[in-house]
């Protein structure tokens, strides 16, 4: 047994934001937020009840949007109690919203500079005709060979994929003989860049004939983009054959690259079958890394039958901390479940004691940070700073898309406020 969206969505409203965000999770993850225009109504009123909790609003940046929904979005926008990185969330959302409910306000919020060239970027690409558009296509993919990552726009590609799928206007067959020809060039991204247009192509236009290359690229070594690429192609897909293909292909695949993909998947896909793959792959799985993520899985999925595992899992310790707390998982689906557990208050106990510890650890590195900021150009300091005599600034950090995300989620980056950057 797992829970159904309707059952989930209510959770997004729970006194505990752990709670909320777990739900959150789900909806975005599974992709189970599509067609629900129930959603954003329940993120807007968490939203409005409190600005100051650590509410993972960044998964709400392709919610299903309304009219009323864009214009509380516009109100906390220019409500000057928002959070900085709530704004930069809202931000997100309106700019990925329907262009056609953002239209009436456009005059207003061009005036942010962020949100005006992002709408503009959509906007040139959804005026296109059809033949225009298949043009296009077809020149940007053939010149991605000649871009660098940080000069290509993830805005841009993703409303040409969502438009090329919309609109047909590429056949299966054409799409399937490009992924074949990736194949035949072991999916080397030097030789086709354009598999990070065709995969999610692939996804949208939900091709079940395309899963097993999908899969197939699950199992690369040399890089993690592509894998991803059709991680998120397979959950867009999302039927009960994409799960076929995983299990059937998890049990026959020694490589270690595969199953790491593959595990998380499972808990993407919102369908029984999901949950009694991943309850047959966790009980013969003896990968510690990959027994938590599948493990994780069936807690997103709201496994009942699958939590006496996961207990046990968590009560010897039994799993690895390094990728995420497992008891977290465990308490999130417990609560949604309506399922009880003598250890469960100690779980929440001991979640509260490392979230303080990380709140700690950041109220730290914003006073390092600020005190930082306090030095001249070159490299003094003020009177009465007490800061030592550092070199002079040269550039800003940057967040890796492997380090653990600066909201303090506990994941990484790239799964968290990287994924909608």
């Amino acid at each position: 047994m797992i829970l159904t969206v309707d059952q989930v969505r209510p959770y997004i409203l729970h006194e505990d934001v752990l709670v909320s965000n777990a739900a959150m999770e789900y909806m975005a993850m599974s992709r189970a937020y599509r067609d629900d225009a129930e959603l954003m109504p329940l993120v807007i009123e968490r939203l409005e009840r409190n600005l100051n909790e650590s509410f993972h609003l960044f998964h709400a940046r392709r919610f299903k949007q309304t009219e009323s929904t864009i214009a509380a979005l516009v109100s906390l926008l220019n409500n000057p109690d928002t959070k900085s990185n709530y704004l930069h969330h809202i931000i997100q959302m309106l700019s990925a919203a329907d262009l056609n409910l953002l239209a009436p306000y456009m005059e207003q919020l061009s005036q942010n500079e962020e949100i005006g060239v992002l709408v503009d970027t959509r906007q040139s690409v959804a005026d296109m005709n059809d033949t225009d558009l298949l043009q296009t296509w077809h020149s940007y993919t053939d010149c991605l060979q000649d871009l660098s990552m940080d000069t290509r726009s993830t805005v841009y590609e993703t409303e040409l994929v969502e438009q090329m799928a919309t609109r047909g206007c590429l056949t299966a067959a054409a799409v399937l003989d490009k992924l074949q020809e990736f194949e035949q060039n072991g999916y080397d991204y030097d030789r086709n860049p354009e598999m990070s247009m065709y995969f999610p192509l692939a996804g949208e236009m939900r091709l079940e004939a395309a899963i097993p290359y999908l899969c197939e690229a699950l199992d690369l070594e040399e890089d993690d983009y592509i894998p991803e690429l059709a991680t998120e192609a397979l959950v867009t897909i999302g039927t009960e054959a994409v799960v076929t293909h995983l299990e059937n292909q998890y049990q026959g695949v020694n490589s270690e690259y595969y199953g790491l993909y593959a595990s998380e998947i499972f808990g993407r896909i919102p369908v029984p079958l999901s949950e009694q793959a991943a309850l047959r792959l966790l009980e013969a799985d003896d990968n510690l890394t990959y027994s938590t993520k599948l493990a994780h899985s069936l807690c997103v999925l709201g496994s009942t039958e699958g939590i006496p595992a996961v207990e046990a899992m968590v009560r010897n310790d039994d799993y690895d901390r390094g990728y995420l707390h497992l008891g977290k998982s465990l308490y999130t689906c417990c609560i949604m479940t309506n399922t009880e557990l003598p250890e469960l208050a100690s779980i929440r106990l001991e979640i509260d004691k490392e979230e303080q510890i990380v709140a700690a650890r950041s109220a730290e590195l914003s006073r390092l940070l600020a005190g930082n900021a306090k030095k001249t150009a070159g490299g003094k300091t003020l009177p009465g700073t007490g800061l030592y005599d550092a070199k002079p600034y040269v550039a800003e950090a940057k967040v890796g898309r492997n380090d653990p995300c600066t909201c303090g989620s506990g994941k990484k980056y790239k799964k968290c406020c990287g994924s909608a950057s």
